[in-house]
């Protein structure tokens, strides 16, 4: 009973039932959900560090088994160490590429799809849009490949939403093309050169997306054989900067691993 006791007035017990429960419990579907997911995987290992340093300096232990926690905490530090250099590579290079191509003079877009509420844009979604509109109203001779497939939780196609929202807004349809099969950044890549192929539409492409998504998405495009330049939108809110960004360098480094493996 009093162990128990003890146990919840120890704070890292609390941080890590914390962390887990982020962790376990909260969804990758939403920013929000995978940023308090991450903040959950933070707090369980910031409690095992504190575990290990506690373990470290308790006196009541046999010499054995302080060499034991030293040595784990030795490694603790070390895999912490190289999972943020990691990190900072890959945000380093997603920052290279988040300013996209100065002066573009592309006469075809690709326009990347993201989710959709409904029968309309999301605000990230939203965001690759008005930037098209802009470029398209600046480049009476460009045409607009729309790309996005219709995901588990969507009534509709994302192209056929991104063309609906672009039309709105005064766009000529003949200027729309749609891709509705891509579920990924490399199906968008590949199937949008179908398109520009099917249609003779030239090289470079100018593919559009937010800031965060340019670099993995030029690269992909690079490996697909494509010529582009990149257009940067901007991420709509402040708050969903962090997430974006951890997500994306998550992304990045599973792209690079797969291209290894």
């Amino acid at each position: 009973m009093k162990a128990k006791s003890t146990l919840l007035f120890d704070p890292l017990f609390w941080l890590a039932s914390a962390g887990g429960a982020l962790a376990v419990f909260c969804g990758m579907g939403t920013s929000f959900g995978f940023l308090m997911k991450a903040l959950g995987a933070v707090a369980l290992l910031l409690a095992w560090v504190l575990f290990v340093r506690r373990k470290c300096r308790q006196t009541d232990l046999s010499d054995r088994q302080k060499r034991r926690w030293k040595v784990g905490r030795s490694i603790t530090f070390t895999v912490v160490a190289v999972c943020f250099s990691i990190l900072v590579a890959a945000e380093s290079l997603i920052l290279s590429g988040a300013k996209g191509t100065a002066l573009p003079d592309a006469r075809t877009l690709i326009v990347l799809g993201a989710g959709i509420r409904g029968d309309q844009p999301s605000a990230t979604l939203r965001s690759r849009l008005d930037a098209a509109y802009d470029y398209l109203a600046e480049h009476p001779d460009a045409a607009a490949i729309l790309s996005g497939g219709q995901g588990g939780d969507e009534r509709r196609t994302e192209a056929s939403v991104m063309k609906a929202y672009l039309m709105r807004r005064g766009v000529d349809p003949a200027r729309l093309l749609t891709e509705e099969r891509a579920r990924s950044t490399q199906e968008n890549i590949r199937f949008s050169r179908e398109v520009m192929e099917e249609n003779g539409l030239p090289e470079p492409a100018l593919v559009v997306s937010n800031s965060y998504h340019l670099f993995r998405a030029a690269h992909l495009a690079r490996r697909e054989g494509l010529a582009v330049q990149t257009l940067a939108a901007p991420v709509p809110y402040s708050w969903l900067v962090p997430p974006c960004y951890l997500r994306e360098a998550g992304s990045l480094i599973l792209m690079y691993l797969r291209e290894i493996f």
